[in-house]
């Protein structure tokens, strides 16, 4: 984990994205989509197609692979994903190796630590609290639906609330999206790509990107 601690150590808020970055669940999202992909007679991508395609908006990403929603309900669509997701990660997820001890470690060191997701409110406090970890944070944002639209507006509600300088404030992140929405908010960022996108992706669209959590810096 040093490589995570030696980059954020001089910051007072830490804002944790969830999917992907606390919570090790590509192989259930990628199952999922297979799943729903092979109902709809399109091939599905394997893990490596996935991650180095995969982006957000969701539906845009879905409509990329082929998935006409001219004749179908993205939300009904969105909902049964997040259904299948949620009964595979409370039966059989899990956390990234070392989660706890880097959110317990910065608890210790006075640092704020908040959650800003593009998963709906509901489901992202019932994760926390199956993981037994909603303790360590100040803050947890979620949307309101299971569309997985842009959390920007969302994080501009939690830079409001956090009242620490954006200077102090650092968003870890596993995707493209998560840098888009802390250049929105005006904040540092550190991407860890060992989630939802590859870091030969990653790597080229900023320089504070690391390609396990378990990297050590040289």
């Amino acid at each position: 984990m040093k490589a995570i601690f030696e980059r954020i150590e001089d910051y007072e808020h830490i804002i944790w994205d969830w999917n992907g970055t606390l919570l090790d669940d590509v192989e259930i999202c990628l199952t999922v989509l297979q799943q729903t992909l092979t109902a709809h007679g399109i091939t599905p991508p394997n893990l490596e197609d996935y991650r180095a395609q995969f982006h957000f908006p969701v539906k845009s990403y879905y409509e990329s692979l082929g998935i006409d929603f001219s004749d179908l309900d993205f939300e009904k669509m969105s909902d049964e994903f997040v259904a299948h997701h949620l009964k595979n990660t409370l039966e059989n997820g899990k956390l990234f190796d070392g989660t706890i001890e880097i959110l317990e470690h910065i608890a210790q060191n006075h640092a704020e630590q908040s959650v800003l997701s593009a998963a709906h409110q509901k489901y992202l406090e019932h994760f926390l609290k199956h993981f037994e970890i909603h303790h360590l944070f100040d803050r947890i944002f979620g949307l309101s639906d299971n569309m997985a639209t842009c959390k920007k507006e969302r994080g501009l509600a939690l830079i409001s609330e956090s009242k620490i300088e954006r200077e102090q404030t650092i968003l870890i992140g596993d995707t493209d999206h998560d840098l888009e929405v802390a250049k929105n908010l005006g904040i540092d960022a550190l991407i860890i790509a060992d989630g939802h996108q590859c870091f030969q992706r990653l790597s080229k669209l900023h320089h504070n990107v690391i390609e396990s959590r378990f990297e050590i810096l040289k």
